[in-house]
């Protein structure tokens, strides 16, 4: 599992213990996409002189890259240095900042001629950066599409106009995010909004 505390992510390994005194446990990680699919390369962190208790091991690595997704996997090292099978993979998000800012408010959509002009407040929140955008053409967030990240400050007013919509009706939600991604509760531009 990811923990987070002071700015920065470790992971955290539970192992079983495997009853003997000849293995050291070793565990690695990668991120799991550095751009256009391709993975990042595995680093190790091996951890010897780790104390078994309830016939677990829990060993910490090093901070890990924040706010990405990362593969992980642990074995174990034989005196000879030869490493045991690889655990599967487990594949977590290194979350540095878990709470997330409060919604936006005040949310107004007005439509115009192929357009749809958002204003809204953005939250009095310290860790606010940003207010995600999705629309669809039915009521209905759960398969809306994010059409904008939209960055600014806390406590101010902001806007964004969404051109080229073709005549029809469109629905918008608001979520603000903090700097790690993680989102409010949704905030609800009043009523669809109909461009002709």
């Amino acid at each position: 599992m990811a923990v987070s505390g002071g700015g920065t992510v470790y992971v955290r390994v539970v192992l079983i213990d495997p009853n003997r005194v000849d293995v050291t446990p070793v565990v690695h990680y990668r991120i799991s996409d550095i751009g256009g699919g391709v993975h990042g390369a595995w680093v190790e962190q091996k951890f010897p002189g780790a104390t078994p208790s309830a016939g677990l091991i829990v060993v910490n690595t090093n901070p890990v890259p924040s706010n990405n997704s990362i593969d992980v996997q642990a074995a174990y090292i034989g005196a000879n240095n030869s490493y045991g099978t690889w655990t599967s993979t487990v594949t977590l998000v290194s979350t540095v900042d878990t709470v997330p800012p409060a919604a936006v408010t005040s949310v107004v959509a007005t439509g115009g001629v192929g357009q749809v002009a958002l204003t809204w407040n953005t939250p009095n929140s310290g860790n606010y950066v940003a207010t995600n955008i999705r629309r669809n053409t039915v009521n209905n967030e759960g398969t809306a599409t994010l059409v904008r990240t939209e960055y600014g400050a806390p406590s101010s007013a902001d806007a964004w106009t969404d051109t080229g919509r073709a005549a029809g009706t469109y629905y918008y939600w608001l979520r603000s995010a903090n700097g790690s991604g993680v989102e409010s509760t949704t905030s609800v531009a009043t009523g669809p909004k109909v461009v002709t």
